[in-house]
């Protein structure tokens, strides 16, 4: 048991959320464990009592599941706002160990505005338009974009 539950930690480690801040990530890993524990030990207990009273915690251990899942919607239909802005620059630094493109846009208007973007496949040429997705949580990263 202790060993699946190790495995699962490990799992969850890997993953990769770009889209949620670190304690969103980490408050959705949270909520996915306590669901997954909360309902073997359910199910564990219905096996060896044979107890109905058990299904109020396999009713919620389900709702810690859909609750980490319905996380990512909420979280993104909420905060994700869209500009459609002109490249003016890019330049790489490095955070950690990590690659950071720092991306200066222009709008119509001629205000200019700075954003980061930490996904190594990212690719922004100069003097195109894009559609960029910003998180209105941290208003300096870009979630997602597109070239138009």
């Amino acid at each position: 048991m202790n060993e699946y539950i190790t495995k699962l930690k490990e799992k969850f480690k890997q993953m990769k959320e770009i889209d949620l801040p670190p304690a969103l990530t980490r408050l959705k890993t949270m909520r996915l464990m306590i669901g997954i524990s909360i309902i073997t030990i359910s199910v564990i207990a219905a096996i060896l009592l044979k107890s109905v009273g058990i299904l109020i915690g396999l009713i919620v251990g389900l709702y810690m599941l859909i609750a980490a899942i319905k996380t990512d919607y909420d979280y993104v239909s909420d905060t994700i706002k869209e500009y459609e802005l002109v490249c003016i620059s890019t330049s790489k630094r490095r955070y950690g160990t990590n690659v950071v493109l720092d991306i200066v846009f222009c709008d119509d208007n001629g205000a200019t505005y700075k954003f980061n973007y930490g996904n190594k496949k990212g690719v922004f040429y100069e003097n195109l338009r894009y559609k960029l997705y910003i998180n209105q949580n941290n208003p300096e990263y870009i979630v997602a974009y597109q070239q138009l």
